[in-house]
């Protein structure tokens, strides 16, 4: 449930002076990828290592249902429904060179954080499961729009039990294999 991994990232945030704002929906929202690569992934978009994201004040993560349909052209997904989880901020923000490369793997500097290798690593993953992320960004001096990082990811049904579970008790003695049994 992609809730439960958006409500499980206030601790792991950058606290004071950045406000925090999560917001998550009442519905679950089923999506088939590893809830801790998922919670790795958000950490790395919310990173205050970030150049764009070093000065802002407010940081907000939501998630939400959505329906994509095949006239959405500016997200590259198939049609259907997806769990979209937006990270916003309110930084600097990229000009329009450095926002055509951010998910670009690079090599860093000795010393330098590796914020660009980290994003590039979350996209592979994130199209692995059949999703991606989109990302915008107006830099601004004076308004301070900063960065949105939106992820989406198909929706899915949970695994249901099928039939009652089976379970191998093995042990060369006769008792032990009573007494677990």
């Amino acid at each position: 449930d992609a809730n439960m991994v958006v409500s499980g990232l206030k601790p792991h945030l950058p606290g004071p002076p950045i406000s925090v704002e999560l917001s998550t929906q009442r519905s679950p929202l089923w999506v088939s990828a590893d809830a801790g690569q998922l919670r790795e992934i958000l950490l790395t978009l919310a990173s205050p290592a970030r150049e764009d994201a070093q000065d802002r004040t407010r940081l907000k993560i939501g998630c939400e249902p959505v329906i994509v349909t095949a006239t959405a052209t500016d997200i590259p997904v198939p049609p259907g429904r997806y769990a979209k989880i937006a990270v916003e901020d309110d930084g600097r923000g990229y000009g329009p060179e450095k926002s055509a490369v951010v998910f670009e793997s690079f090599l860093a500097k000795e010393g330098e954080p590796t914020v660009g290798a980290d994003l590039a690593r979350a996209y592979a993953i994130v199209r692995e499961w059949r999703g991606t992320i989109t990302f915008s960004s107006h830099a601004s001096q004076t308004a301070r729009r900063g960065s949105v990082f939106h992820v989406y990811l198909p929706m899915s049904e949970p695994e249901r039990a099928q039939g009652s579970p089976t379970i191998l008790v093995v042990d060369d003695e006769p008792e032990i294999r009573t007494l677990v049994a």
